[in-house]
């Protein structure tokens, strides 16, 4: 079955138009714990005790990686630790 960029069977995943050399295939149950658990902007900001705006923000300056399904971002994990460890002040002295 097809859906859009989308091909699902019962048995693999293909996020990428056939032959497109781009298809990230996933053949089994097994193999999806691979794929990292994205977040929305809403958990995102919950997590982080920010404004709900706050997500959208960093994603219009392009300092946070996300991805977009129509209109829907997410956010994966690893790319939030990321952007929190470039973001992180080791100190700040004042004289």
């Amino acid at each position: 079955m097809t859906f859009g960029l989308f091909r699902f069977s019962s048995k693999s995943f293909s996020a990428a138009p056939p032959g497109s050399g781009q298809e990230l295939e996933v053949e089994s149950k097994g193999e999806w714990g691979k794929l990292e658990e994205l977040i929305t902007p809403k958990e995102l900001s919950a997590l982080l005790k920010v404004s709900k705006p706050w997500p959208y923000v960093m994603v219009k300056r392009g300092l946070l990686p996300y991805y977009k399904f129509g209109k829907v971002i997410r956010f994966r994990r690893a790319d939030v630790e990321e952007f929190l460890e470039r973001a992180r002040v080791e100190r700040s002295w004042r004289k």
